[in-house]
């Protein structure tokens, strides 16, 4: 499992988390991140490595060896997307526990 790209775990059974993975994947010109459903063997091993709860957490960023859910994940990729979405990043000087309040 050792890879020097950015993992995202995502919930295959989700549409709103396909459409943000069709929206990495479009805008990835730099070929950073590597996708898995937190359904497939791959994406278990992961959860369990991590020790994440795929059943509250339906995006999962894995960077560097460390695991980033819900929206502190989601900021950073796109922080690492550049561009005008990497503006967002910013709100992560919003409390966690504010942030994550609305990706529920």
């Amino acid at each position: 499992m050792k890879t020097n790209k950015h993992i995202i775990l995502f919930d295959g059974e989700c549409n709103f988390c396909s459409s943000w993975v069709k929206y990495v994947v479009k805008r990835d010109v730099k070929d950073v991140f590597r996708f898995a459903s937190l359904q497939s063997k791959i994406g278990r091993e992961y959860l369990l490595k991590y020790n994440i709860d795929s059943a509250i957490d339906s995006v999962v960023l894995i960077e560097n060896d460390k695991a980033y859910i819900k929206s502190t994940g989601a900021f950073r990729i796109l922080k690492t997307l550049g561009g005008i979405p990497s503006m967002f990043y910013v709100f992560v000087i919003i409390p966690t526990f504010i942030r994550d309040f609305f990706t529920m």
